[in-house]
């Protein structure tokens, strides 16, 4: 992200980055029916060619992940794998074709699926469930920065415990040889 700047003023400031919409699906009328269903601060970003989502885009917040069933099992898994690795929090959503219903059970059976929507995909439903699948992926987020600050402030803790016990014990030494002189 590039800053502009000019003599007379600061860097602006780089924007705050959005949280993405990752759309892993051959049909171009579901990427239209979720780019009308997107809240406000997220973008979409579709593969035609689903085996080219494991190149996850690195500048942006990949919240949730739509990945329909026109393509082989193991690419699904493939791609679920990866998305996890890189957003653990990631909200996994799969996009049923009708003629296709046979591998949502491999799919429950195998990844973490939040949803679970049939094609043709409708955006005003799909709009409810990407409300919900991006609430959820914001809890998720806060909660795993709240863990995190614990871990840290205990940490901190126990250093300032260890610190006062070592001051401790060599006050009194100290205070016998300051006492004797």
């Amino acid at each position: 992200k590039a800053i502009t700047t000019t003599p007379d003023t600061a860097p602006a400031p780089a924007p705050a980055p959005s949280l993405c919409v990752l759309v892993a699906d051959q049909d171009p009328a579901t990427f239209a029916a979720v780019r009308a269903a997107l809240p406000a601060n997220t973008q979409a970003v579709a593969w035609a060619d689903p085996t080219n989502a494991v190149n996850f885009p690195r500048d942006v917040e990949v919240a949730v992940l739509l990945c329909g069933t026109g393509t082989p099992i193991e690419t699904i898994l493939q791609v679920f794998a990866t998305a996890r690795s890189l957003a653990p929090e990631l909200v996994a959503i799969v996009l049923v074709e009708p003629d296709h219903a046979d591998l949502v059970s491999i799919l429950l059976a195998q990844v973490t699926v939040h949803a679970v929507v049939e094609k043709p995909v409708v955006a005003t439903s799909l709009s409810r469930v990407l409300d919900r699948a991006i609430k959820l992926y914001e809890t998720c987020t806060a909660m795993r920065r709240m863990e995190y600050d614990v871990r840290r402030w205990e940490r901190i803790y126990s250093l300032r415990s260890a610190t006062a016990q070592v001051a401790h014990d060599l006050k009194n030494p100290l205070s016998v040889i300051t006492g004797n002189a």
